[in-house]
């Protein structure tokens, strides 16, 4: 999912794709949360019984992007009372900045709250005793017979929060599950199974099918458990058993909890060698906000049986079955999508089609509906498609059962394009076994006005920079893959360059060190200049710099603001500090002044400290009298719960040293976000 906010030029956002204008001077920026982010694409029901649903949004968005950005989440380590975590209480948790709590140990993310107060939420969904099809067939029935198969305790784990664990092998079949067979699984402390990769940091109380992630799953119980010390005795175990045709693989989560804590309580999930998914509930919590379902892989088909905190039973069995006739079926990926359109080139989209049916082969026709001239190729864009079974109509050619192609749709703008210009089309896919299995994929494009955009590569974990422009699109990588450079900002400077910059920490995964980066980009977007540090903190330990701002004056030169966050842990007990710092630039990346403490904060807090400045959201301008203008956000606490949050503001003259000392706008107490305008 992409949202887009209006902003003014400058803001620069935590995770946001910034957008400069050209010509190169002033204009817009806007801002599309996207990235590793999941997501995006994190749209959680908040109508929850416990106190979960009262954790910051953005807590649940950054911990979200803490687990894409790790390779694997180890188990969590037992450690002996006294010997846990020093985090910040829950409630400074919550309004922390956003990019602090990756620097945060990761239990601190996710501490219980007593004292906040408990909503009634209602349920969402009733289940019914049958019922189904999906679109591919699946129904379910939860009349069956409630037969529980305790699993021997030799495989598995415990002692997890938010872990996935696999892929575990299910030994002697491949399951079949949306017409794709899977030798190989994840488990979810989460109460979930999914298949490709797992699932850490997703929660439950969403709603089937969703193409938002995870995708691709069964949910038996799904929501936010914890499993083990130091929470409750319990632990996640899988078998397999039965002998062929009806061989069967089961996952037991016994004695696990919810994170908000519960009586203990056990479920378990039944994978049979013909696809059939058994459910069973032994017990339950007194209070619970779940997902139980299945969905598969594109999110774009499932069953729910039951999302919210009502529905469920103890001593209850719910089997969905594998449909058994032969039936033709199609899977058509993705069912929406949209670009930027060239004015003078053709547009193209690729679509993948799957046979997920079990009728045999099939031969998929492929029509088009477009006001711009479109055009059906094979994979590669070069090859049309033709009729390779005479029925007058444009087809994939025959496609094995289980087996699919990717055909590339071509659209040629008319003659005189110009920006704003837009398409809107659509392409049915067929099937020639029964023709009452469609479906369509549905593309929109524009063509842009020329502007640069920078933003996170979720596949490539590069910063990126592209130009986009009415004639095409040029994207251009200054770092290596897997960079993880975060808090990007650009800006258009006076000769047609861009100044691009990020925050860069030395291991993503890892509490330690950031430094500011920046690079500079031609105005083609076709070319940069080597990396290089605007702040080095490689000597200081745990010293974070983030989430630059950047500005520049009619005469070229460059300023940049960040806050620093700075930890230590004398004598075990976890400290931190926060100031904002300023720096300038000339037109080649010489140090002009800087980097300057603006905020001159010496005052630590140790988790709840009465009035110490939390100094972030810094933002910059510059002014035609070659004058910047500062500001950011300061927030604060009286130590019993209560936080006030205000702006504060300073300038630097054309000399680069201080006009004036930083200044608190009027008090309100609850003001957030500044933005500047030039």
């Amino acid at each position: 999912m992409v949202a887009i906010e209006s902003l003014e030029p400058g803001q620069i956002t935590k995770h946001s794709i910034q957008l400069n204008s050209s010509p190169l001077k002033g204009s817009f920026s806007a801002c599309i949360g996207v990235h590793k982010s999941l997501p995006e694409h994190i749209s959680r029901q908040v109508k929850e019984t416990n106190v979960k649903k009262n954790r910051s949004f953005i807590i649940l968005s950054f911990a979200l992007m803490l687990a894409l950005l790790a390779t694997s989440v180890p188990l969590r380590v037992s450690q002996a009372q006294g010997n846990q975590p020093n985090c910040p209480p829950p409630n400074l948790v919550q309004n922390l900045d956003p990019a602090i709590l990756k620097s945060i140990p990761r239990e601190c993310l996710k501490q219980k709250n007593p004292t906040t107060p408990q909503i009634q939420a209602e349920s969402l969904i009733v289940p019914q005793a049958v019922s189904g099809p999906d679109d591919f067939g699946y129904t379910y029935d939860d009349t069956v017979s409630y037969n529980w198969i305790d699993v021997p305790e030799n495989n598995g784990f415990s002692g997890a929060d938010d872990y996935a664990f696999g892929p575990v092998d299910l030994y002697f079949f491949s399951f079949p599950f949306y017409g794709s067979n899977y030798p190989s699984l994840y488990i979810s402390s989460n109460g979930l199974i999914t298949f490709d990769q797992g699932s850490s940091y997703d929660y439950g109380g969403e709603n089937i099918p969703s193409s938002a992630s995870p995708n691709n799953f069964i949910a038996p119980f799904w929501e936010d458990l914890v499993v083990g010390n130091p929470d409750n005795s319990g632990s996640i175990w899988y078998t397999s058993g039965g002998t062929a045709p009806d061989r069967y693989f089961v996952v037991e989560w016994k004695d696990v909890t919810t994170y908000n804590g519960s009586d203990p309580f056990s479920f378990e999930v039944i994978l049979y060698e013909n696809g059939d998914i058994l459910v069973q509930l032994q017990s339950l919590p007194a209070e619970y906000y779940s997902t139980v379902g299945i969905e598969n892989a594109t999110g774009d088909d499932g069953i729910e049986y039951q999302v919210g905190d009502t529905g469920l039973s103890a001593a209850l069995a719910i089997k969905f079955f594998y449909p058994t006739a032969p039936t033709p079926r199609l899977q058509v990926t993705p069912l929406a999508s949209g670009k930027f359109a060239s004015s003078v080139t053709a547009t193209n989209f690729p679509i993948t089609i799957k046979n997920n049916g079990s009728a045999g082969t099939d031969t998929y026709d492929v029509s088009a509906v477009s006001s711009w001239g479109v055009s059906l190729y094979q994979d590669g864009c070069v090859t049309p498609l033709t009729d390779t079974d005479a029925d007058a109509t444009l087809d994939t050619g025959p496609i094995p059962e289980g087996s699919s192609i990717t055909i590339c749709v071509g659209f040629s703008p008319p003659a005189g394009a110009g920006i704003g210009d837009m398409n809107n089309a659509n392409v049915t896919v067929t099937s020639s076994l029964d023709p009452a299995k469609t479906k369509r994929s549905e593309m929109s494009m524009v063509v842009p006005t020329s502007f640069a955009q920078v933003f996170e590569d979720n596949e490539n974990a590069a910063p990126t920079f592209r130009v986009n422009q009415p004639e095409g699109i040029l994207t251009n990588y200054p770092t290596n893959d897997l960079y993880y450079g975060e808090g990007l900002a650009t800006i258009g400077l006076p000769d047609g360059r861009y100044f691009y910059t990020w925050n860069k920490k030395n291991d993503p995964n890892a509490f330690n060190y950031s430094d500011i980066e920046f690079t500079f980009i031609s105005e083609d977007g076709t070319s940069s200049t080597p990396v290089e540090k605007l702040t080095s903190n490689i000597n200081n330990r745990l010293t974070m710099d983030f989430v630059p701002s950047v500005a520049v004056t009619p005469n070229g030169t460059i300023g940049v603001i960040w806050y620093r966050f700075l930890a230590d842990d004398p004598g075990g007990v976890f400290v931190y500090n926060f100031n904002i710092y300023f720096a300038t630039l000339s037109g080649n990346g010489s140090l002009l002044s800087g980097p300057i403490n603006v905020t001159n904060n010496t005052l630590w807090d140790a988790y709840d400290n009465i009035n110490v400045p939390h100094f972030y959201t810094p933002v910059i301008a510059a002014t035609s009298d070659n004058h910047f203008i500062l500001s950011w956000q300061d927030q604060r606490t009286d130590g019993a719960g209560t936080y006030t949050s205000n702006i504060w503001y300073s300038t630097f003259d054309a000399t680069r040293t201080s006009v004036s000392a930083p200044l608190q706008l009027p008090s309100v107490d609850y003001s957030y976000s500044p933005i500047l305008n030039s």
